[in-house]
């Protein structure tokens, strides 16, 4: 009996884990889950220990400081000026807030540089922080670009 105990728990902490899914990052930084059933896709959603709160943008932009510390998830458009990244409502949008991207793996900051620098759609995951002088950014911490 106790042999086809320690079989039985064999199979199951070491064979089981050879049969799930894995999710990786592609060469081009996008998220992927390969499934045990050969097949794989991208992922659309954030996985995280963290539950963030869901803006709109013009939610976000009018009350900025309201929010100071919250996690939150804004879909805009990202576009980068010269170095700096910003985030918009859309195109149109002449009042873009600056994103911190100091917390997102480099691979992430090159492709929103390469594919955004005319602005891509994308859903940013952050806090929004004001300095001493009132300037305000968004500080990242996950990215999904479209």
């Amino acid at each position: 009996m106790p042999q086809k105990i320690s079989l039985l728990l064999f199979l199951f902490l070491f064979i089981t884990p050879l049969y799930a899914d894995l999710r990786v990052d592609s060469p081009e930084c996008r998220a992927v889950i390969l499934k045990d059933d050969g097949t794989w896709q991208y992922v659309t959603t954030i996985e995280t220990a963290k539950s963030y709160r869901k803006l709109s943008f013009s939610e976000l932009k009018q009350n900025f400081t309201k929010y100071k510390g919250e996690d939150l998830q804004v879909s805009g458009t990202a576009v980068t000026i010269i170095d700096s990244y910003f985030l918009k409502e859309d195109s149109d949008d002449e009042t873009p807030i600056e994103m911190n991207l100091q917390a997102i793996p480099k691979g992430l900051v090159d492709k929103l540089e390469s594919q955004c620098d005319k602005g891509c759609n994308v859903v940013a995951f952050g806090q929004t922080f004001v300095d001493d002088e009132g300037y305000k950014t968004f500080r990242l911490e996950q990215l999904l670009i479209d």
